[in-house]
């Protein structure tokens, strides 16, 4: 069983009301079966806090602050009930939605089969990624949420927010599949929020904004992302595998190979002529 207590400004307890709460509060009588819980994972700051939980039987709900549509429900109302995600959201929604009876109408499918699951972001500006799959090197990757930044890289290739989940493509379009970790720090606003995604095979993307201290490593001015950005789009916060090129993780064959081609001796002159 879950239970919550504590503040509930936006629905956050999922207790079904905004009431601060002194006591433990049912939340759902996850526990058992398929309804055993695989994931809890929650995201924000003062401005709201967004929450998923996901089952062990690939089943995902969302509740909590849902400003850009984070939630996944086709709405921005804030939801005070674990609410199941489906690909085409809710219509005919409550605002704010406090029970599953006024969460309205699902369509276009339940989202099952969800591999994991990450909320991301903070202070308002959060966004969901989801894989959808059967291990972490079988899957696929949705998102939605705030997309100021590029934050959710899907196929539209804008800044839109969007409140039902898209697939997530990267560089110009390429869907991404295969996803074993997402993480992002919270930032103080939407302009310092970045993101980076690891897929099976190692290779790693970042993207988001970049304001000096973020992955990419410098400020985002077009002729400094030139040697980093394989698109040469000025502004463009797209997922990228190349954001931390040469300094990224390799093995040491792969350095002396790379680098100082493949001489050890090089190596030794090198560092010691320095």
């Amino acid at each position: 069983y879950m239970f919550s207590c504590g503040y509930n400004g936006n629905g956050n307890l999922g207790c079904g009301n905004t009431s601060n709460q002194s006591t433990l509060q049912l939340v759902n009588l996850w526990g058992t079966g398929s309804t055993k819980v695989k994931k809890f994972n929650t995201a924000g700051g003062q401005s709201g806090t967004s929450y998923l939980l996901l089952t062990s039987s690939g089943t995902l709900y969302t509740w909590g602050y849902n400003g850009y549509g984070q939630l996944g429900h086709n709405h921005t109302y804030n939801t005070c009930v674990p609410i199941q995600v489906y690909y085409g959201g809710y219509s005919s929604a409550s605002n704010p939605v406090t029970s599953t009876g006024n969460a309205g109408t699902p369509s276009g499918g339940a989202v099952t089969g969800v591999w994991n699951a990450w909320m991301m972001g903070g202070n308002g500006y959060e966004y969901m990624y989801v894989t959808v799959g059967t291990s972490d090197s079988s899957n696929t990757c949705y998102a939605c949420g705030y997309n100021g930044y590029y934050n959710l890289s899907n196929s539209g290739n804008n800044t839109t927010n969007s409140s039902t989940l898209q697939l997530v493509t990267y560089r110009g379009g390429t869907t991404l599949t295969n996803v074993v970790d997402v993480t992002s720090n919270n930032g103080h606003s939407s302009s310092y929020i970045s993101q980076a995604v690891k897929r099976s095979d190692n290779e790693w993307y970042f993207g988001a904004y970049n304001n000096g201290c973020q992955p990419i490593g410098h400020s985002d001015s077009y002729n400094q992302r030139q040697y980093q950005d394989p698109d040469n789009i000025s502004g463009n916060y797209r997922l990228k595998n190349n954001g931390m090129w040469p300094t990224m993780r390799t093995t040491k064959q792969q350095y002396y190979k790379w680098v100082m081609g493949g001489n050890r001796d090089r190596k030794s002159t090198r560092l010691n002529s320095s």
